[in-house]
């Protein structure tokens, strides 16, 4: 099954990677977090890591997984999504 990663708008290394792996890639800025149809259309969140407001949203109904991107790798990144299935 192919992942629909949302990914925090300024993360372009981040998006460009995970497109050439095979993801989907839904980017998305910080006022799109309180939008559950955008929440139910991802099964993982890659945040920048500069907002608190991330906390909150892996603790809602959709529990949809947070990754922040602060000071990891792409490749890392995608390690975290692989291990997390």
């Amino acid at each position: 099954m192919i992942r629909t990663i949302g990914v925090e708008k300024g993360l372009s290394n981040v998006e460009s990677f995970l497109k050439s792996r095979g993801y989907n890639i839904k980017e998305f800025e910080n006022n799109e977090l309180n939008d559950k149809k955008f929440l139910n259309g991802v099964d993982f969140i890659v945040s920048t890591g500069q907002d608190d407001n991330f906390i909150g949203i892996e603790n809602s109904s959709t529990k949809v997984p947070i990754i922040s991107a602060e000071g990891r790798t792409p490749e890392n990144i995608e390690k975290q999504i692989i291990r997390e299935r």
